[in-house]
């Protein structure tokens, strides 16, 4: 006697398995998206708003923010509150459901707070509303099978605490160094700029400093003070300064250049006796 089997059970393609603590709908629509960002890489995903408000995706994305907790928003509004209201969270899902469908859904601000680091310094943090952690979980369960198939492809694990392993992240590499003070036994996380960070930075350096470059002197130092602003400003936290001090010797044997190219005849914008740092410091340079 054949037993027909149920309709979760012929839905269940090859090679899928349900995530633990997923409904089988939301899960399969996350497994069928996470395959076709591995197979088709370059395929675009158009059409995945109308994802973010289906009923299992926002009643997930609820039981997900509620399970990590945390403080109220600005509107003080609680897990508690919401559940002691009439409709309890299902009236919320239901309320946040019709504002994505018809677009009229709108975040409010974040309630910033502080927290004290270890070395005594305020670590800002930013708190939003439950509604919207729940609209923000819905996109991520949405939106992360699509990027961790790209992610996981590209991603190389690094264990800094090997000898001589460093990381490259964000234009900073990160490497654990010896004890600046000869401790032994005693290691920091040295951060600064990567190679590829300098080289570009020289690169754009050049473009301001280069022989048929049409503009003054005092007009170049003022471009050449603009980027090395924002440059150090980036890579200021951590340990930049030998990698500053490689750059601001670059930047004077460019400014060296430059000046003698100015013309047929030399540029003399230097004083009697003045060097070419205390001449550029005169008319504005700013050292890193």
């Amino acid at each position: 006697m054949n037993v027909p089997r149920s309709t979760t059970e012929k839905a269940q393609p090859v090679g899928f398995k349900s995530e633990p603590g997923l409904p089988f709908k939301l899960s399969l629509l996350r497994w069928k998206l996470h395959r076709k960002a591995k197979q088709e890489p370059a395929f675009r995903f158009y059409a995945l708003y109308d994802r973010l408000y289906r009923r299992d995706v926002l009643e997930t994305a609820y039981r997900l923010a509620k399970k990590n907790d945390g403080s109220p928003g600005v509107d003080q509004v609680s897990f508690t509150d919401i559940e002691s209201c009439p409709g309890g969270s299902a009236g919320l899902i239901d309320l946040l459901q019709e504002e994505l469908r018809n677009k009229s859904y709108k975040p409010s601000p974040v309630r910033r707070t502080y927290t004290e680091k270890e070395n005594g310094k305020q670590r800002p943090l930013g708190i939003p509303c439950i509604r919207d952690r729940v609209v923000q979980t819905a996109a991520k369960l949405v939106l992360e099978p699509i990027f961790e198939a790209d992610f996981f492809d590209k991603t190389t694990i690094i264990d800094l605490r090997q000898e001589r392993a460093s990381l490259d992240f964000l234009g900073f590499t990160l490497r654990y160094d010896q004890d600046l003070h000869g401790r032994p036994g005693r290691r920091y996380l040295n951060t600064f700029p990567s190679k590829k960070a300098v080289m570009k930075h020289r690169e754009k350096l050049r473009g301001f400093t280069r022989s048929g470059y049409k503009r003054t002197l005092s007009d170049t130092i003022a471009k050449v003070n603009q980027a090395n602003r924002g440059w150090k400003g980036y890579f200021e936290p951590g340990y930049p300064r030998q990698c500053f001090r490689g750059m601001n010797h670059f930047v004077l044997g460019r400014f060296k250049s430059f000046i003698n190219h100015r013309s047929q005849r030399r540029c003399r914008p230097l004083r009697d006796g003045e060097s070419l740092y205390a001449g550029l410091r005169r008319m504005g340079y700013e050292p890193l």
